[in-house]
């Protein structure tokens, strides 16, 4: 996170540079029946256990998204948690679709080409929409198996 104002003079140029290098994980909300954690932040080797952890309460949905929109930062750690849930949802029939960063850490995807792996998506009602409509014949599941057709409110925060 970015912090504006006046700098400490008791802290080191490295150690606000450590503050900004948080993962946050601002909530896990449910959008018209989908859940979506929401993220921002940094995803490196030291923050990919809480990251991987973050998306545990999603576990046990047909499909979820995970949005990264807020997020500055991902290396191979992190991009190794989101493969290794989408493989591990997968086996399971269920559906992990990603929202891009909004930043340049997007661009890392399209290098690695995970953007052909994953449901990668620019942005979360384009991912929203894709959720709720009928799966991708690829992943073999029925996300709506679990969908009674009442809609939702827009967004319902989990306790």
């Amino acid at each position: 996170m970015l912090h504006f104002g006046k700098a400490d003079p008791g802290k080191s140029m490295r150690q606000m540079q450590d503050e900004t290098r948080e993962l946050l994980v601002t909530a896990t909300s449910r959008i018209f029946g989908v859940v979506v954690v929401n993220v921002s932040g940094e995803i490196d080797m030291s923050t990919a256990e809480a990251f991987r952890s973050a998306l545990g309460p999603a576990h046990t949905e047909p499909v979820a998204v995970v949005s990264l929109e807020n997020v500055l930062y991902i290396d191979s750690s992190g991009l190794a948690v989101l493969v290794g849930e989408h493989r591990r949802r997968r086996e399971n029939g269920q559906r992990l679709l990603v929202v891009l960063p909004s930043s340049a850490a997007s661009r890392v995807f399209r290098i690695t080409q995970l953007t052909q792996v994953l449901e990668c998506f620019d942005d979360l009602a384009n991912a929203i929409q894709a959720a709720r409509s009928e799966p991708r014949q690829r992943f073999g599941c029925d996300v709506n198996a679990s969908f009674d057709g009442k809609a939702s409110p827009v967004v319902q925060q989990d306790s």
